[in-house]
């Protein structure tokens, strides 16, 4: 019997600035849950909701089961170290989506240079949202 290939997908871990790139370049379209990978950090979602009304404001309140919470103790403690760390300090969302990327394996898609360093430093592979929309293969027409 023939073998079956493994299904095998990325997981792209998504900051405030790469839902919010996405949005001004009118690409959040391409993003339909439950696609495979797609994740926002809670913290990252609360950055985006409390702000005022934009795509992925709107895209977010659309397809709340993107959000994610931390589900290890390894995710919870690199957040709380990334945060303590500083030159450079980041944010809660990019602590958040780091984490989440280096304990589940994926990609951030970030637009934030002092955060992809901390993210580089911990093994994760940063995208800017134009370098995620050219990987992308469930883009529609």
């Amino acid at each position: 019997m023939a073998r079956q290939p493994e299904l095998v997908f990325e997981r792209y871990v998504f900051d405030a600035s790469g839902l919010i790139q996405l949005g001004r370049l009118r690409a959040l379209r391409h993003l339909r849950p439950p696609g495979p990978g797609i994740v926002v950090p809670h913290q990252v979602a609360l950055e985006v909701r409390k702000g005022r009304r934009c795509p992925a404001k709107t895209w977010l309140e659309r397809y709340p089961e993107t959000v994610t919470r931390f589900a290890t103790p390894a995710e919870s403690s690199l957040y709380l170290a990334l945060l303590q760390q500083r030159d450079p300090t980041i944010h809660e969302g990019e602590a958040a989506a780091i984490s989440i990327a280096a304990e589940r394996g994926g990609t951030v898609v970030i637009r934030d240079r002092a955060a992809e360093a901390k993210a580089r430093e911990h093994g994760v592979e940063c995208l800017t949202a134009d370098e995620f929309l050219a990987k992308w293969p469930h883009k529609r027409r």
